[in-house]
C-alpha cells in the first residue's frame, strides 16, 4: 500500500474540479500560462487560435495524431504551432475519457444508433460517462495491441473498432468546435484583461 495513497478515490467532479481549479490557485495558474503565452511571437489572434485548435483536436478519437492534426489545423486559421502544442495538453489521461464519453454519446444521438457493441453511455451520471470512457479507450488499445502482436494490423483488426469509432468521429467534430470556440474565446478574453491592466498601470503611478 502506498504511503501517501487517497484513502478515498476522486469523484469524476472532483477530478475536473482539480483541473479546472488547481490547488494552487486559478488566478496564479492562469497568470503563469498568460506569461509563457505572452512570450510568443505571435499576435494575440495566432496564439488564441493555436491554442484553441490543440484543445479541439483532442477531442478526436485519434490518438498519437493530435499534434499533427493540430499543427494542420492551426495552420488553416492561422494559429501558432507552439501554442497549438500548449493546446494539445487539453487532451491527457485525466480529461480524454471523459471527453470520448461524451463523444460517443453525441455521436450516438446524431446517428440515432439503436444498437452499438458497447453498454449504452448515461448522458446524466458523470461518473458513469467518466468509467465507460475509459473502457472505451481500453478496448480500442486492445484490439490495436492484438494487431500488433500478430504483426498483422489489418483492415479487419481495425474494423472491429470501426463501430465505436464511427460513433466517436461523429460525436467528436461538434464538440470539437465548441472547444475550438470556447477556448479561443476565453484566451482573448484573459488577453485583453491583460492587457488593460498593463494600460491601466502606469496612468495609476502618475496619478500618485
Amino acid at each position: 500500500m502506498a504511503l501517501f495513497a487517497r484513502r478515498r478515490k476522486l469523484s469524476v467532479w472532483s477530478k475536473a474540479a482539480a483541473f479546472l481549479w488547481p490547488a494552487s490557485g486559478f488566478r496564479r495558474s492562469g497568470v503563469y500560462l498568460v506569461k509563457r503565452l505572452k512570450r510568443l511571437p505571435a499576435t494575440q489572434h495566432a496564439i488564441a487560435a493555436g491554442v484553441a485548435s490543440g484543445a479541439a483536436v483532442s477531442c478526436l478519437p485519434l490518438i498519437g495524431f493530435h499534434f499533427l492534426l493540430a499543427f494542420a489545423l492551426a495552420w488553416v486559421v492561422r494559429g501558432n504551432m507552439i501554442a497549438a502544442a500548449f493546446g494539445t495538453a487539453f487532451g491527457n489521461p485525466l480529461t480524454f475519457p471523459l471527453i470520448y464519453a461524451t463523444a460517443y454519446r453525441i455521436g450516438d444521438i446524431i446517428l440515432t444508433f439503436g444498437a452499438v457493441p458497447h453498454p449504452p453511455l448515461e448522458a446524466f451520471d458523470p461518473d458513469v460517462l467518466y468509467a465507460q470512457g475509459e473502457a472505451l479507450m481500453a478496448e480500442g488499445e486492445a484490439i490495436i495491441a492484438r494487431g500488433v502482436e500478430a504483426e498483422t494490423l489489418s483492415w479487419s483488426v481495425l474494423s472491429e473498432f470501426w463501430p465505436t469509432m464511427k460513433v466517436l468521429l461523429v460525436g467528436g467534430a461538434p464538440l470539437a468546435l465548441t472547444v475550438f470556440l470556447v477556448i479561443y474565446g476565453l484566451i482573448r478574453f484573459i488577453f485583453a484583461g491583460h492587457v488593460h491592466r498593463r494600460e491601466r498601470a502606469p496612468s495609476a503611478q502618475v496619478t500618485a
